[in-house]
């Protein structure tokens, strides 16, 4: 979606809206940590403490990127399997302290696009999340 701006000269240019990103985490400080190394004029981000709630924000909006906070929210390959069914257009990552999660080994070989290490670098980030964007069919992103 873009929206058109007037430039000085009278003229419209077009404008890309803000990339929509929910992050499910019951740990606030890591919410605001995320929310903060991302730039706020290209993304909107969303937090929800509960992977229930972040399913039914995805099915009635148009969010197609979603971060996972595994360290604070149970999660087990078949709830992220049951997210992947209801909301197949969403793409998922993670974040954690911990570099393996042998409990969520289906789940991140099939369902997640990657698992970021705690605390998540800002330009590795931006790289995964600019790559979905730039990939997806139905993208009007910018490259």
């Amino acid at each position: 979606d873009v929206s058109a701006h007037p430039m000085p000269t009278g003229e419209f240019a077009v404008m890309p809206t803000k990339t929509r990103v929910f992050i499910v985490s019951t740990d606030e400080k890591e919410a605001e940590y995320l929310a903060g190394i991302l730039p706020e004029d290209r993304f909107e981000l969303k937090a929800f403490p509960h992977l229930e709630e972040l399913t039914l924000q995805l099915r009635r909006s148009d969010c197609r990127l979603a971060i996972l906070d595994i360290d604070s929210v149970p999660l087990t390959s078949r709830n992220i399997r049951h997210l992947k069914r209801d909301c197949p257009k969403v793409t998922l990552f993670c974040t954690s302290m911990q570099r393996l999660h042998p409990e969520l080994q289906e789940a991140l070989s099939h369902d997640i696009c990657a698992c970021l290490n705690k605390p998540v670098d800002s330009e590795e980030l931006q790289f995964w999340l600019k790559s979905v964007r730039t990939s997806a069919p139905d993208s009007k992103a910018p490259p």
